[in-house]
């Protein structure tokens, strides 16, 4: 299902580019491709954000309701020991010492005061209820789309190269690396910065990066996975975006685009996640 709507975002953004399924190129599918995982992964991201702010709102709250809860067990208990004490030997001195209508007012007056208490307890314990199960409900909800984004490690490492398009390339950068070139990157240095954006560590050198991926084939590329080239990756490498389109910092001059694969890539690899 996420799939198909994937698909069909990425339509609708090639639509609104004015480019038909018919006369798009593969780069242009491939960036509204990009496009729709970036708005899907946003809206993961926002909601996992604000089921977060809400359980947070709710820990914060379940302190005094349970406070208040206490409060009113006790103030039951309290009050039951003061009437008792106060009329000398109990609810029968009560009776014997006093008029018909004073004993009759009093007991009105004790038993309405403990109908309230009965009534807040149950409010306060109801409230208590409803925000402890909508915690839990809300914590197995973060828990889920938690799942959901270590799942696509590497589809939100190509968003994340997809936010750098446009910058220049500079070799030995990585995003600011290099002093006096912030905002830049050279082939390794976007992609090791990309993966860093989503929690995983892979060397700024493509020939490391060639010794830190699993090897794939051409026919098992999947996106984020990495094209390399010259002999053990030590010449180039970029990220994998599907239908022979790569994401790539190519050289001097240049800057971060989309570009269909060029030549004979030396190997694929994918990151470990």
């Amino acid at each position: 299902m996420r799939k198909f709507a994937r698909l069909l975002l990425s339509v609708v953004l090639l639509v609104g580019l004015g480019i038909s399924n018919a006369d798009a190129s593969p780069v242009d599918v491939a960036k509204a491709r990009v496009n729709a995982l970036s708005a899907e992964f946003q809206e993961t991201a926002t909601t996992r954000q604000t089921v977060a702010a809400r359980i947070a709102e709710i820990e914060a709250r379940l302190p005094q309701l349970e406070s208040q809860l206490a409060v009113m067990r006790v103030r039951v208990v309290d009050r039951a020991v003061q009437v008792y004490k106060n009329s000398g030997n109990g609810s029968l001195a009560l009776l014997l010492n006093a008029d018909y209508r004073t004993f009759k007012r009093q007991v009105g007056q004790a038993q309405n005061l403990a109908n309230r208490d009965a009534k807040l307890i149950k409010s306060y314990s109801k409230q208590l209820g409803e925000q402890r199960a909508e915690r839990d409900l809300l914590a197995s909800k973060r828990t889920e789309l938690e799942q959901i984004e270590s799942k696509q490690v590497r589809l939100r490492a190509v968003v994340f190269a997809n936010a750098e398009i446009g910058k220049p390339y500079v070799y030995g950068s990585a995003g600011g690396r290099v002093p006096g070139a912030n905002d830049s990157f050279d082939c390794s240095g976007l992609t090791a910065y990309v993966y860093a954006q989503v929690g995983v560590k892979i060397t700024a050198y493509s020939g490391a990066q060639w010794n830190e991926t699993e090897r794939v084939s051409q026919d098992q590329l999947e996106i984020g996975d990495l094209v390399f080239y010259g002999a053990g990756g030590s010449d180039h490498v970029s990220i994998w975006v599907g239908d022979n389109v790569i994401i790539s910092a190519p050289r001097t001059g240049d800057v971060v685009k989309y570009q269909e694969v060029y030549g004979s890539p030396s190997g694929y690899g994918r990151v470990a996640t």
